[in-house]
């Protein structure tokens, strides 16, 4: 359409947003429409452009969920979790540095924050379709953590001990970084011939969020008695 055909119309007052009146009614010095305009005391101007604030990432994947994570000293540290499943935070600003590139792609990232972590959840809109995941500034852990579907194996040390004869059963549990102690492990058994102590072997290390001081615990026939340390025998 051309304006060679129309009549400048001078405006000494500029109005703001008017939406009561249909587009075609509202008068001159006021506008249906304000979404790139800028008002600033004692004037009006185009709104700026949106400015990228980062460099691009590798693959030039869509961004899929965006968050500001608190931490417990309140600094504010922006996380971006983009289409391949790559998982960023802002360390310095202006720079993403990669958390986790393991998680799945493809999906949607909801987040809050509470007791100092920022806990995610992602899902294709409707339903998860990852596990739930826990960052607290320097680990990504999965919020909850499955018992061990095998127990150790244990036997009589020929070293001398204070275990009385007997049937006895050890079981271990994972304790992960959060200090939440899972179900423990089927109960391994075995018939201690007295004043010996016991060798554990076959003992599962459990995930990368699960503490090294894994606990053993020992019991004749029902009960537990006692928690040492993976490498400890007794």
């Amino acid at each position: 359409m051309s304006i060679e055909s129309f009549s400048p119309i001078p405006l000494v007052t500029f109005g703001s947003w008017l939406t009561l009146l249909d587009p075609s009614d509202v008068p001159p010095w006021m506008s249906p429409n304000l979404g790139d305009v800028e008002f600033f005391p004692g004037g009006v101007r185009t709104r700026s452009g949106l400015v990228s604030q980062y460099s691009p990432l590798a693959g030039s994947p869509a961004v899929n969920g965006i968050k500001t994570y608190v931490t417990q000293n309140l600094k504010q540290t922006l996380l971006a979790f983009d289409a391949l499943g790559n998982l960023w935070q802002e360390q310095t600003p202006g720079t993403l540095s990669l958390i986790s590139s393991s998680l799945a792609p493809a999906l949607l990232m909801a987040s809050t924050t509470l007791f100092g972590r920022e806990y995610i959840a992602l899902s294709d809109g409707q339903i998860g379709q990852d596990l739930p995941r826990q960052f607290d500034a320097t680990n990504l852990d999965r919020v909850s953590q499955v018992g061990l579907g095998e127990g150790p194996a244990v036997a009589d040390s020929a070293d001398p001990g204070s275990i009385s004869a007997g049937v006895h059963q050890c079981v271990v549990v994972f304790v992960t970084r959060q200090d939440y102690w899972t179900v423990p492990s089927p109960a391994a058994s075995w018939t201690a011939a007295g004043n010996h102590k016991a060798i554990v072997t076959n003992i599962p290390t459990g995930p990368s969020n699960v503490t090294p001081d894994t606990g053993v615990h020992g019991g004749r026939r029902h009960g537990l008695l006692q928690r040492s340390s993976v490498d400890g025998h007794q």
